[in-house]
C-alpha cells in the first residue's frame, strides 16, 4: 500500500482507546492505522508525532456561519462568515462542519445550495456542508428536486412546524406545513436522506 503521508510515534486515540500507533493516509483519507513503525515509508512525507497526542477531528453538526440575525430584523446584522469562523475551528481541531441552506418559496433547491455554497468555496478553512432547509409554502416542484440534492451529496433536510418568533414583517417565516413536510418526508426516506423536524412546545 503506497501511502503519502505518515504520522508516526503519537498516542492516537481510536474507539478502543489511545495507545502507540501511526496512522497512514492515502489523499485526504486514514487508510491504516498500525502498530509503531509497521507502515512503509517509501514515498511517503513522514511526519514525527512523539509526545504529541493524535486525534480524530471534530464535527460540527449545527453552525448558523453568515446569516442574518433573525431576533431582530430591524437591526440587519449577520453571524460570522466561514472564512473567520472556521478558522477558530481548525485551530481548535473541527475539521467539518454542517450550516443551514434556506430554501424559501420562489427558490428551487440546486440553485439555492449553489449559492449558498459558493459562499464557502475558498473560504472555509474546514470540510463544510449543509442540511436543506425547507421553509414556507413552497411549490411542489421543489420537493422533486429533493433526490438531486442527495445525491449530489447533501442528504440532510429540516423542517419547522412553527415559525419560532413572532410575526415581523422584514422576517419571514420558516413554517412548513404538514402536507409539505409529508411530500418530504416521502421524497427523503426513499432516498436515502434524513429529516429533522423542528418545533416548540
Amino acid at each position: 500500500m503506497a501511502l503519502d503521508l505518515i504520522i508516526r510515534g503519537g498516542t492516537v486515540i481510536t474507539p478502543d482507546g489511545a495507545g502507540p500507533r501511526d496512522v497512514g493516509v492515502q489523499g485526504e483519507q486514514i487508510a491504516v492505522v498500525a502498530q509503531p513503525d509497521a507502515l512503509p515509508t517509501e514515498g511517503a512525507r513522514v511526519l514525527d508525532a512523539t509526545g504529541l497526542i493524535v486525534a480524530p477531528g471534530g464535527v460540527e453538526p449545527h453552525t448558523h456561519l453568515a446569516h442574518h440575525v433573525m431576533t431582530r430584523p430591524e437591526d440587519p446584522q449577520m453571524t460570522l462568515g466561514p472564512e473567520d469562523d472556521t478558522r477558530g475551528m481548525a485551530h481548535g481541531g473541527t475539521t467539518t462542519h454542517i450550516d443551514f441552506c434556506y430554501v424559501r418559496p420562489g427558490a428551487t433547491l440546486p440553485a439555492t445550495i449553489e449559492q449558498r455554497a459558493a459562499r464557502w468555496k475558498a473560504n472555509s478553512y474546514v470540510d463544510y456542508s449543509f442540511h436543506v432547509t425547507l421553509c414556507g409554502p413552497l411549490d411542489l416542484a421543489v420537493f422533486e428536486q429533493i433526490p438531486e440534492a442527495i445525491q449530489g451529496g447533501y442528504p440532510s433536510f429540516k423542517a419547522f412546524t412553527t415559525n419560532i418568533l413572532p410575526p415581523h414583517p422584514q422576517r419571514p417565516g420558516n413554517r412548513l406545513d404538514f402536507g409539505r413536510i409529508h411530500h418530504a418526508m416521502e421524497r427523503i426516506a426513499k432516498h436515502g436522506g434524513i429529516l429533522a423536524v423542528h418545533g416548540e412546545d
